[in-house]
């Protein structure tokens, strides 16, 4: 299942045959059809089990204490994508790429992992936490950690700048979890998409 994953993410689904996940794991295609009967099903089985380990961490967060729910939902997403990057390049794909097979795991996923931290914020809000738009939290940190994850490889190539390294890993997480931080304070208002702050906040120094 890690390597198919590997291999699917490399190449995108479309691109992606058996051969090639075969030849990765050296063993023949007859082989695979033992366990799938083709790549749809062994992609909705890959992707089952991207669904499920990210609800598995994002689960972990119902216990954490309201006031800390926002940046710890951002840092876990962080960490989730930086230690699967092919994880996030192939939910990505499921975004962009219309000619995706709609399988039973893409379409579970949209559900499940949106309801369960859309269900956690909404519980942390009802507790006396901050009022959070769910919709543009979630878009916000999904979009940010996916993105970030999902280009290492090119970024690498292209302008020798690894975007998973522990230096900027941990630039990644002071700022996405100070904009979470400034979402919580209302400090940014839905109704005219600027920032409700003092001017010399947002000044540039030196």
């Amino acid at each position: 299942m890690s390597v198919a994953e590997s291999v699917f993410a490399e190449r995108g689904y479309e691109s992606t045959k058996l051969e090639h996940i075969a030849e990765a794991m050296q063993m023949q295609r007859p082989s695979l059809h033992y366990y799938f009967k083709g790549k749809e099903e062994l992609y909705d089985a890959v992707f089952g089990q991207i669904v499920d380990d990210h609800l598995q961490a994002i689960r972990k967060l119902r216990d954490v204490p309201t006031e800390e729910l926002p940046e710890k939902i951002a840092v876990t997403w962080i960490d989730f994508a930086a230690q699967r990057p092919t994880a996030a390049h192939l939910i990505l794909e499921q975004y962009f790429n219309n000619r995706l097979p709609a399988t039973p795991s893409a379409i579970r996923a949209r559900r499940l992992i949106f309801t369960e931290v859309s269900g956690i914020l909404k519980q942390g809000c009802a507790n006396g936490g901050a009022v959070i738009d769910t919709t543009f939290f979630m878009l916000l940190v999904s979009g940010m950690t996916k993105f970030w994850a999902s280009v290492q490889q090119r970024m690498i190539q292209r302008l020798d700048y690894d975007t998973l390294s522990k230096e900027n890993l941990e630039q990644l997480r002071l700022v996405l979890t100070g904009i979470v931080t400034d979402l919580m304070s209302g400090r940014y208002t839905a109704s005219t998409g600027q920032a409700d702050r003092p001017a010399e906040v947002g000044a540039v120094t030196g």
